[in-house]
């Protein structure tokens, strides 16, 4: 009875460890989906009602339905000729034939109602393929989560009004040489836009907005513009590998149902899994992964995620799952 009730003692132990563990641990680096796309919708359906012009491949993890005349894969864009540029994980109800350029092609999962424009290839996905793409869309889901759970290593000055820059200190950056900030929308976006100040070299930002629910940025500043003042530095580190500074910008909603982006272009990769993006008519210069999007004008994808460590704990819990049970086993011989 005293072995049984120490063994009992032991094995809790050790599940605390393990979940602490599995907590902060971050376990595989590797590509996100979100550097491979440049549109991402998570959710069960996507609808288009008016046109969105996307530079660069789409996923779609539920169905999706065309009303209105899309363009995927516009030039200039990156270098995807003859691979396939929109990938459909349900049915592509093409209500209205989209137009795929570049000479790429439309895969799906499920069934294609309505037709294509003449010469545009096609082909079915299989099961296993679905099954892999819902595989990666978990991990760019869960790194959203892991993202946000990080400790910030930087410093935000929120600008004194709408006339001046908000002002971003990098202080660290972790194996990956990303740095992380931890603000709430009310201080980012408060001024005119953002400047970053980096003195140790960091290869991407990542921005965790801490807001829950919904978040309209008109609501704070209507005139935010992250594609002028301080931030065009950046813009020209994301598109010229040779100029020093971050190479990759990201903002992660992890909290956010609804996402409404303000008036100017917006400047760098969006991560909200479980949100509604309306972009309104403005550019984004950078990828895009929400739960749904509506809105017009472009998206731009504009340099990619390094291979940020992100969480996988399956295999790091299994690991410790069997080294428990080899000790267990040896105290009870």
């Amino acid at each position: 009875m005293i072995v049984a009730e120490g063994n009992v003692r032991f094995a809790a132990f050790f599940a605390v460890i393990v979940s602490l563990l599995v907590s902060i641990t971050p376990c595989r680096a590797g590509s996100l989906l979100i550097n491979e796309y440049t549109l991402i919708t998570f959710g069960g359906q996507q609808t288009f009602d008016s046109t969105v012009s996307v530079h660069g491949k789409s996923l779609f993890a539920g169905d999706l339905t065309l009303n209105t005349s899309m363009n995927f894969a516009n030039s200039p864009s990156p270098n995807i000729a003859g691979q396939t540029s929109v990938v459909v994980l349900g049915n592509l109800n093409a209500n209205t034939a989209p137009n795929v350029q570049q000479n790429t092609s439309v895969a799906y999962g499920g069934a294609l109602n309505g037709s294509l424009q003449p010469g545009t290839p096609s082909s079915q996905l299989s099961p296993a393929e679905v099954g892999q793409f819902n595989t990666r869309l978990s991990e760019l889901r869960d790194a959203s989560a892991f993202y946000a759970g990080r400790g910030s290593t930087a410093t935000f000055n929120a600008a004194a009004d709408q006339n001046n820059n908000g002002v971003v200190t990098i202080t660290g950056k972790d194996a990956s040489g990303a740095a992380y900030l931890n603000v709430s929308a009310s201080d980012i976006f408060k001024g005119k836009s953002i400047t970053v100040l980096d003195s140790i070299g960091i290869d991407a930002l990542v921005i965790n907005v801490t807001d829950i629910g919904s978040l309209n940025i008109t609501d704070i500043n209507a005139n935010f513009n992250l594609t002028d003042g301080g931030f065009n530095g950046i813009l020209n580190d994301l598109a010229d590998d040779n100029d020093e500074g971050p190479k990759s910008l990201l903002w992660n909603f992890a909290g956010l149902t609804d996402l409404t982006l303000g008036n100017n272009a917006w400047l760098g990769n969006i991560l909200a899994p479980d949100a509604a993006l309306n972009k309104g008519p403005n550019n984004i210069w950078g990828s895009v992964a929400v739960d749904a999007l509506s809105g017009q004008g472009q998206i731009h994808a504009v340099g990619g995620m390094p291979p940020i460590i992100v969480p996988n704990p399956t295999a790091f819990t299994s690991g410790l799952a069997a080294m428990l049970v080899g000790m267990m086993w040896r105290r009870r011989r």
